[in-house]
């Protein structure tokens, strides 16, 4: 299976797998354009937080975030198989994107900040 390798902020091998990239951009056609930047994402990453993607613990992965001055570039690294670190996903959202929480109003970038933070601002 064909796979994009990219190097994260430690020269770790990270690994895109066609089907999953494909998968991706089915879900959103204007993620082929956030190819190109995963790369300065994964190197370069503002924050990193580890936290449970599944939610049973059975998933554990890294989210890395890159902030824009209009948006944010989020990759996920599924960090269970430490040797073969493998992006599961990855998206784009806009600065001034909203959702409700509980009847408040919420900034859907602070909203995806979430996890252990590993890697912060310096």
């Amino acid at each position: 299976m064909k796979r994009i390798v990219f190097k994260n902020h430690l020269s770790i091998d990270m690994f895109l797998y066609e089907d999953v990239f494909n998968s991706i951009i089915e879900k959103d056609s204007k993620n082929t354009q956030l190819l190109e930047a995963l790369e300065d994402l994964f190197m370069n990453a503002d924050e990193i937080y580890m936290y449970d993607y599944s939610g049973d613990g059975t998933l554990i992965a890294y989210k890395y975030i890159k902030f824009y001055s209009d948006c944010a570039l989020f990759g996920i690294v599924n960090i269970m198989d430490i040797m073969e670190q493998e992006v599961i996903d990855f998206y784009r959202i806009d600065g001034e994107e909203t959702i409700t929480d509980n009847g408040v109003v919420v900034n859907k970038i602070d909203s995806e900040r979430i996890g252990q933070l590993i890697k912060g601002p310096n």
